[in-house]
């Protein structure tokens, strides 16, 4: 059976540092759908999200994500690295080592994957502009391509994947979602998926920064939330902090380490 890749896109794991703070929804939802280590406006930084089974905590060096601290049904650390060579590895758990690539008036990074030192086949490739997001996985029997595209009061999501098997493209799927600004309040936006409503998101400022909340379907509380947080406020490194041992089974993790079940 065909592999499935090994850097699954997770909405609900993917943020982007932006200066586009309009109080508008959509614009927000563009900043929350890049890897986190792309930042447009060193003034904020994704700080945490929580989820129902889960919460992620973001640790800084230098102004850039070094750790993001998982608990959930694991405990677990991942750590990243940027635009250096294997030999800054631990070799001990799971690390992603972050290397800029040459792109006209676009952030650009390529992440590699390494798990115990041992390199994972394949890496993505994000970009980033004002208005544009792509983040394209490339493996040798796996292809994937998300592009956020934002438009006035409109965010476009669309995404194409296939396998490959003996040379040719099996499997090919697509899909695609718009984040649409609610008229009469601009804190506000419904992702539709299908053209059906999926979910609501809700833009909140609080005194430290702000966070922005998604409820699915008629809920009465939000099923995740991202905090944004001033940089000056931001988690510094901690000396004392210990890796997480990962069992050795869990080969597929998603951007920030957790682990997807395949079959």
């Amino acid at each position: 059976m065909i592999r499935k890749s090994l850097f699954l896109i997770s909405f609900a794991m993917l943020a982007l540092n932006t200066a586009t703070f309009a109080n508008k929804c959509t614009d927000v939802a563009f900043s929350m759908n890049a890897n986190p280590n792309i930042s447009i406006d060193p003034n904020f930084h994704i700080d945490s999200i929580y989820t129902k089974s889960s919460t992620q905590k973001f640790i800084y060096a230098n102004g850039k994500v070094a750790e993001v601290h998982e608990k959930g049904e694991k405990e677990q650390i991942l750590y990243i690295y940027h635009d250096v060579d294997k030999s800054s590895l631990k070799n001990t758990g799971l690390e992603y080592i972050l290397t800029k690539c040459e792109a006209q008036d676009t952030l650009c990074y390529v992440q590699t994957i390494y798990q115990d030192g041992e390199l994972f086949d394949g890496s993505l490739t994000v970009k980033a502009t004002h208005d544009y997001i792509s983040q394209e996985i490339e493996q040798p029997d796996y292809h994937q391509l998300t592009e956020f595209i934002l438009k006035p009061d409109t965010l476009i999501y669309k995404d194409e994947s296939y396998e490959r098997y003996m040379g040719y493209k099996v499997s090919l799927k697509t899909s695609t979602m718009l984040y649409v600004a609610d008229s009469s309040d601009d804190t506000k936006c419904s992702l539709y998926i299908n053209e059906k409503n999926y979910a609501t998101l809700s833009y909140n400022p609080n005194e430290k920064g702000f966070s922005i909340s998604m409820t699915v379907g008629d809920l009465d509380h939000p099923s995740a939330e991202y905090f944004f947080i001033e940089t000056s406020k931001t988690s510094s490194i901690r000396k004392t902090v210990k890796p997480v041992k990962i069992a050795p089974k869990a080969r597929y993790f998603d951007l920030l380490g957790r682990f997807k079940f395949t079959k």
